[in-house]
């Protein structure tokens, strides 16, 4: 049976041997749970010591690259909460004129005879109306309704 391939493609050979390079099943078990995970934008503070031996200064440079990205990512989203709020007000102000124009027209074709053309196009100018004050108290992405 010595030598006989497993279906992970070691050998018991292999397995032997890997038994035998010193570690003891404690150590073995230890090396197994020694794992270190770091998430976010900066390394742990050992970390930071090693980049500091390796190359004095780079501890401080990396610092600064976070900070820099922080503040890049601050001012697009600042960026973005203004391009959408000033969508957000023309939206109001062109239902506001298409409204009005509707209306007028509207007024316009039902004192000339056409009462139910008038009333459409009127209708449809206070639908646009509230279908944009509904849309702007409800911005995009937000589904809080559902």
């Amino acid at each position: 049976m010595k030598g006989q391939q497993k279906g992970n493609g070691l050998s018991d050979n292999s397995l032997e041997q890997e038994k035998e390079q010193g570690l003891s099943s404690e150590e073995k078990h230890l090396v197994a749970i020694m794992r270190k995970q770091v998430s976010g934008p900066l390394p742990s503070a050992e970390e930071f010591q090693g980049y500091e031996f390796a190359v004095p200064g780079a501890g401080d440079r990396i610092l600064k690259m976070a900070e820099r990205q922080s503040e890049h990512r601050q001012r697009r989203e600042m960026q973005e909460l203004k391009i959408i709020s000033r969508d957000s007000i023309w939206g109001l102000v062109f239902a506001f004129v298409f409204s009005l124009i509707a209306e007028i027209g509207a007024i316009v074709l039902i004192y000339t005879d056409h009462a139910i053309a008038g009333t459409v196009i009127g209708g449809t100018g206070l639908v646009a109306v509230v279908g944009a004050f509904i849309q702007g108290r409800n911005p995009r992405g937000s589904d809080s309704a559902m």
